[in-house]
């Protein structure tokens, strides 16, 4: 990606980032993707709550967040590290590298399907509401 695409991007993020801070997918009347999974299948997806889960960390409503997506609760501040690291590289900004191996991804889709499987049981609903 050369500086302007950089640019471009660094630019849309933070108008996304402050889109989501200042409204709420749940209660607004504003433009929001529905997942096509969900309206296909009516099966909740990995990301399914992801801009619910944005809105609330962007106002620091952990719990809420927490409750939007679990799944991204834990892997969303790794996703945006090297999301921030990528769009850095052209203006020669470096990070520290995070590696990742083969395993490491292996592992991370495993656990991806067992929380699809987990998130779509009574049982994960149940877990929510004692929160």
């Amino acid at each position: 990606m050369n500086k302007l695409g950089s640019l471009l991007l660094i630019i849309l993020t933070i108008f996304v980032l402050i889109y989501f801070y200042r409204y709420n997918p749940s209660s607004s009347d504003k433009f929001f993707l529905f997942c096509p999974t969900k309206l296909l299948f009516e099966f909740d997806c990995p990301g399914c709550g992801g801009q619910r889960y944005l809105h609330y960390i962007l106002n620091l409503d952990f719990k809420n967040a927490f409750k939007a997506n679990a799944f991204l609760f834990f892997t969303f501040p790794i996703l945006f590290y090297l999301f921030i690291s990528s769009i850095l590289k052209p203006f020669h900004v470096s990070l520290p590298i995070i590696t990742i191996t083969n395993q490491a991804l292996f592992i991370f889709l495993i656990i991806t399907l067992i929380f699809t499987l987990i998130r779509n049981t009574s049982f994960y609903f149940h877990i929510l509401s004692c929160l």
